[in-house]
């Protein structure tokens, strides 16, 4: 109630009375002080927050958080450079702002069940390859490999399920080895649990998220007592090397010295050395006009895996960034920069070769190697060669819709990394050639000698959230590629070609489409942040193709043809193995993988208008078929 409108109620108050009735006092206005939190987050943060931005998680998410979480993410994690002008008081009292509540409380961890013996078997070797399952990436594992029947895919029903609390994505696909299960969490937390049950055997704290992938070294069969690595990188650049039996902490490195280096590829392991791509949040950063854009540049790096001492680093922009101009408000601008690494490298044994994506520069000029599939020697690093998809792609989030900033570059975009993770295989001739996906929604075939491109095919409209996102998989000369293509406000594009989201099976040798399936059925039925596009990599298992959707449906496809022989919904409440109740949403980043007879699932994805999601799901062939109607709906979804 506003002062004018108090003092009017008071005098009709006054008029009503009789000469001999006491004057009666007007009621006053409890006036709640807003908490000192708000203005420092609508000053700072909301422009980001309040929007849907690539990699920021929206309001309504960070809302759901703990406070410690956020407080985390501020003093360790992604937003340290964002909230470096920050006191702490002012950083706590955004946490507790966001998340109406203190700090300190709240903290119940995972609770996971203990595991009553030690249970570390040496004669089980590591499972898969990291990330991509084999040294080629291209994400296949036979039915005897996964421990799958032949007709396991079509029956599937929950076996268990972990969910973690105060989560809201779940992007670390498990590692496998000796009978551990690894994987990391959105709180830093790296957990080794017992691959078939799920009980925990060890927990690690890592400075700040961990998405990649777990990877563990191999050791000789005859060693009873080995001592494998398991390697993995979080979100703020760091680089750790742990005893996989203990879960001991034996080296920590950080292989690129910008302060916005974070890691999201997982690590490769190959010998006694270690692969780490490199990308970063500066891309972020470059919203506040007062921040000097932009300076990082993409990296390779190969590590010893015993010491973590940097064997060679291999840059993406091969100079540093140099001093470009002012922008329109008087901050410095710098550039080239940016062709981050965002995905896992793939290995071509046969030409001693990596090949990495490279995503946008950040930055003006462009760099002749943004947006392209570099090969790299894998001895020395050196550059080989470079495939270009697009060239002169220059974006930052100052060129979000909602924002244009000055540190937009002019000729902005279109943002089309090459961000998935890229592989080599063989087409039906027997071909080798190197398999590509972008944003823009093309698939790219590569010949791995020279870097000439074979063929391209744009499935889809593409856009700032993809297009091809995240991976791809291969198998018997076809390539089964995912596409997003989220429509998106804050994209300041405009697109002539309309959205396709969808799962393609495409000819190697000639990228021609072999089927494609696109969603028919409203899944999302109005819920926030739903999306009904694939953005996560595919996995083959045997003559089926197995795809987690951002709706948060997986879905097990023929791939012979594309029919839909098993489906879940993920997003559906469960209460996990350790009492704590959740659900899965958006999946992306992390595919599925199977291990001994069972299928793990990792569902939730928060950023950038996803749904939150705080489930492992592991899956298991169904007791009978009733079981499975009941867990799936083995419809057209």
């Amino acid at each position: 109630m506003n002062h004018k409108m108090l003092a009017l109620f008071s005098v009709l108050l006054l008029v009503g009375c009789s000469e001999s009735d006491p004057p009666t006092e007007p009621p006053t206005e409890t006036i709640e002080s807003p908490h000192p939190g708000q203005a420092i987050y609508e000053g700072t943060c909301a422009t980001c927050h309040d929007d849907v931005m690539p990699r920021t998680p929206h309001v309504a998410l960070l809302e759901k958080m703990t406070p410690d979480a956020v407080y985390k993410a501020m003093t360790q994690g992604m937003m340290t450079a964002q909230s470096s002008d920050l006191s702490d008081d002012d950083k706590r009292a955004v946490a507790e702002y966001l998340t109406q509540s203190k700090i300190g409380e709240n903290q119940a961890g995972a609770n996971i069940p203990l595991c009553t013996v030690e249970a570390f078997d040496p004669t089980i070797q590591p499972h898969v390859r990291d990330w991509g399952m084999d040294y080629a990436r291209t994400r296949y594992q036979s039915l005897e490999n996964a421990g799958l029947g032949d007709t396991a895919m079509e029956n599937l029903e929950v076996a268990w399920t972990i969910a973690l609390p105060h989560t809201m994505q779940m992007r670390s696909q498990p590692g496998f080895a000796g009978g551990l299960m690894l994987f990391g969490s959105q709180d830093g937390t790296v957990y080794g649990l017992d691959a078939k049950t799920g009980c925990q055997h060890w927990t690690f704290s890592a400075f700040s998220e961990v998405r990649t992938g777990v990877a563990v070294s191999s050791w000789e069969a005859d060693d009873a007592s080995p001592t494998p690595m398991a390697v993995f990188g979080d979100h703020v650049g760091n680089f750790y090397g742990l005893n996989a039996i203990t879960g001991k902490q034996i080296w920590r490195a950080r292989p690129h010295d910008h302060p916005h280096a974070k890691i999201s590829g997982t690590p490769r392991i190959i010998g006694d050395r270690v692969i780490v791509t490199i990308a970063s949040h500066e891309d972020s950063s470059a919203a506040d006009p007062d921040y000097p854009c932009c300076t990082f540049r993409g990296a390779v790096a190969m590590l010893d895996l015993k010491t973590g001492e940097t064997i060679w680093i291999s840059y993406t922009i091969p100079d540093e960034a140099k001093l470009q101009g002012t922008s329109s408000v008087g901050t410095k601008q710098y550039g080239s920069a940016g062709a981050s690494v965002w995905n896992t490298a793939s290995i071509d044994l046969k030409r001693s070769q990596i090949y990495v994506g490279t995503g946008n520069n950040y930055a003006s000029p462009g760099s002749g190697t943004s947006d392209s599939v570099l090969a790299l020697d894998l001895d020395t690093g050196a550059i080989k060669w470079v495939y270009q998809g697009t060239s002169n792609d220059r974006w930052n989030t100052a060129c979000m819709a909602g924002i244009r900033g000055p540190n937009c570059p002019e000729n902005e975009g279109p943002d089309f990394d090459m961000g998935a993770g890229t592989l080599i295989t063989t087409d039906k001739n027997g071909r080798d050639v190197v398999v590509s996906g972008q944003k823009s929604s093309t698939a790219h075939g590569i010949d791995p000698d020279t870097g000439i491109g074979i063929w391209r095919n744009t499935l889809g409209r593409g856009g700032i959230q993809g297009g091809i996102h995240f991976g791809l998989a291969a198998h018997d000369g076809v390539a089964y590629i995912p596409n997003s293509d989220m429509i998106y406000d804050g994209d300041a594009a405009v697109y002539t070609v309309a959205a396709r989201p969808g799962l393609f099976a495409l000819d190697i040798a000639n990228g021609d489409i072999i089927w494609a399936w696109e969603p028919t059925e409203d899944t999302c039925q109005g819920r926030q942040f739903c999306d009904p596009g694939v953005a996560a990599p595919p996995t083959i298992f045997g003559d089926y193709v197995m795809a987690n959707a951002l709706d948060g449906w997986v879905r097990v496809h023929n791939r012979h043809t594309g029919e839909i022989v098993w489906s879940m919904d993920t997003t559906q409440a469960m209460t996990g193995i350790n009492g704590v109740e959740g659900h899965g949403g958006s999946m992306n980043g992390a595919g599925p993988v199977a291990y001994d007879g069972q299928i793990y699932i990792m569902s939730g994805y928060a950023y950038a208008g996803h749904m939150a999601g705080n489930l492992l799901i592991v899956l298991k062939e169904a007791t009978s078929k009733a079981a499975s109607e009941v867990e799936s709906e083995v419809e057209d979804q």
